[in-house]
């Protein structure tokens, strides 16, 4: 296919593309980086009962293993340098980190599941939702309510 007037068609080698940043392992770091962050995040949330994690400016389940990985890089340039990554790609492992750890910390799993489980628990004889609301949600939409499944999800802890 012809290139558009004047244009030049270049190819890309993976070394071009390693120095811009976007390398497979740069993305791989990142996935690791929010994998870490949404397991800290929630087992602190949730099992341990600390602080949440998230709930800074910059979430600390990323920044303590994104300084770790900041640290570690001259320390790998020095020794073994095809292991240090460069500031592009520590860059996109921080973006990758972020973006991963968003959604399932802060607005997935604290947020979403307890308003899909709310009509059930929150259902009572003077607000009527059970004869009213209930019946026209979908079965498919909302989790059941079997043995009061709700209640010890509010309760429990």
């Amino acid at each position: 296919m012809p290139s558009p007037a004047g244009q030049r068609e270049t190819e890309v080698t993976g070394t071009e593309l390693a120095i811009r940043g976007v390398s497979a392992r740069a993305l791989s770091v990142g996935l690791g980086i929010a994998a870490l962050h949404n397991f800290w995040s929630l087992h602190s949330l949730y099992i341990i009962r600390g602080s949440w994690l998230n709930r800074t400016h910059f979430p600390m389940g990323v920044f303590v293993p994104f300084l770790i990985l900041v640290l570690a890089t001259p320390v790998l340039r020095r020794f073994v340098p095809r292991l240090a990554m460069s500031g592009s790609e520590l860059l996109v492992a921080l973006c990758a980190g972020l973006a991963g750890g968003m959604v399932p910390t802060f607005g997935l799993s604290t947020t979403w599941i307890g308003m899909l489980a709310i009509p059930h628990y929150l259902a009572t004889p003077e607000n009527q939702w059970g004869e009213y609301l209930l019946p026209h949600v979908p079965g498919w939409m909302v989790p059941s309510n079997a043995q009061g499944a709700m209640r010890w999800l509010f309760e429990a802890w």
